[in-house]
């Protein structure tokens, strides 16, 4: 019985293990365009800036579900901190890196402590005129997440077996914005692919009303929704720093904040 509860718990709550990037403003490698370092006019700058990340709701399912089955989805919260830095091309291309870290919940029974994250991205804008940008951008994330316990029926789970959760997200998006002096509103049409694949494929775990432990297996998951949405505005600190909020929905429903000065 409590081998087939294990079992229960570690399907059911794998399926909403995740994280996630944000975009930022569409048209943001021409936002800025001094430096807070005066230097002859180049065709590359650097920027450099920080962003908190935080995630409140997204579906998983099964990535090869068996005939008949329909296992359900479940609500997740994470939190990610992290540095960022892009290299500036004409003002027009972002070369971007993100290192930093995350935790994550799922319901009240699967937790994990915070493990490093990165992630490798670009922007372009493929059109300007004017205060009118719109722009591309692809970003992949990586992660491998590292759960300390699963709870249920009010007992915690510690896990005694080497296992971590490896994550991966491939995200693309095409959205548009509109630079007044010192705000500049924009949106996104996105589309989310992250898959979660089990490092094994089974885990052991230490039963605390027995002095016995019990092992379980699980499977790769990916996201259910794909397509989704960005709103955000960047505020502008003249021309060599920004501050922006970005909400994202459908595919995931999340707040970010991110801030950048340029070099």
């Amino acid at each position: 019985m409590v081998h087939s509860y294990l079992k229960c718990l570690f399907y059911f709550a794998l399926p909403c293990l995740l994280e996630a990037t944000y975009f930022s403003n569409p048209g943001e490698p021409a936002l800025l365009t001094e430096g807070v370092i005066q230097s002859p006019p180049s065709w590359y700058c650097l920027r450099a800036g920080y962003m908190a990340d935080r995630l409140y709701q997204q579906n998983y399912k099964e990535e090869f579900p068996s005939p008949g089955t329909h296992p359900p989805s479940n609500y997740t919260k994470m939190n990610m901190d992290a540095a960022t830095l892009a290299i500036c091309i004409k003002n027009r291309l972002d070369i971007s890196i993100l290192l930093g870290s995350a935790q994550i919940q799922i319901d009240q029974d699967v937790f994990t402590k915070r493990q490093f994250a990165w992630s490798l991205g670009g922007k372009y804008i493929i059109y300007k005129t004017g205060s009118v940008y719109v722009g591309l951008d692809l970003k992949y994330l990586e992660s491998k997440q590292k759960p300390l316990y699963f709870l249920g029926e009010g007992y915690a789970y510690n896990i005694v077996s080497d296992f971590k959760l490896s994550y991966t997200e491939m995200q693309a998006a095409l959205g548009a914005a509109y630079k007044t002096k010192r705000l500049s509103p924009y949106i996104y049409l996105s589309y989310l692919y992250s898959k979660i694949e089990p490092v094994p494929y089974s885990v052991i775990v230490r039963i605390p009303t027995f002095n016995m432990t019990a092992d379980t297996s699980s499977h790769s998951i990916t996201n259910q929704r794909r397509w989704g949405m960005a709103v955000g505005g960047t505020l502008l600190g003249g021309s060599e720093g920004s501050l922006t909020i970005e909400s994202r929905f459908f595919n995931q429903n999340a707040v970010n904040v991110s801030g950048e000065i340029r070099f």
